[in-house]
């Protein structure tokens, strides 16, 4: 079986040309639409299409992305075994110290700051691993590295931020 970056004729990549995998998604869409194949074919074109829908999902997020690609590097390591650095950790306590304050007495200036805190960490995490992903210069295991520490700390973020999002209706 092909992998999605086969499947979509793209180079097995972290970074994709999001434009080229859309028109590639669109033409194989039609091409296995499964009212363009016969009722013997219609079963086999309704699985290729789901795939393919899958795959287009998978590549067009740069967090899954980064773990499919990991996981066809082999790299993916076992959820809980990637050891997180001390000072990423206290930061993330810091957060959680935060979220139980709000959970305390909820203040809405105190929940926009976590949030825009939140998102700025994420979107500096993700300029910096894509300086990294980018640079054909660095050695593959550099990049396996650096796609590790930045699916892990963005997933951990995520959770907290799951718990943050539980005051957006106030």
């Amino acid at each position: 079986m092909p992998t999605y970056f086969e499947l979509f004729g793209i180079p097995e990549s972290i970074t994709v040309d999001e434009t080229a995998l859309k028109k590639q998604f669109y033409a194989l869409s039609r091409k296995l639409h499964p009212d363009q194949s016969s009722s013997e074919e219609q079963l086999e074109m309704e699985r290729q299409s789901a795939e393919l829908n899958k795959g287009y999902e998978v590549l067009r997020h740069l967090d899954t992305r980064v773990k499919y690609w990991l996981e066809c590097q082999r790299m993916m390591p076992a959820e809980g075994s990637h050891k997180m650095s001390p000072a990423f950790l206290a930061e993330m306590m810091d957060f959680n110290e935060e979220i139980m304050e709000l959970e305390l007495s909820f203040d809405k200036d105190r929940y926009q700051r976590l949030q825009n805190s939140a998102t700025e960490l994420q979107k500096n995490w993700e300029e910096d691993f894509l300086q990294i992903a980018t640079d054909d210069q660095l050695d593959t295991q550099i990049v396996i590295e650096a796609a590790q520490k930045y699916f892990f700390q963005n997933r951990y973020l995520l959770r907290i931020l799951e718990n943050l999002n539980k005051f957006a209706n106030f």
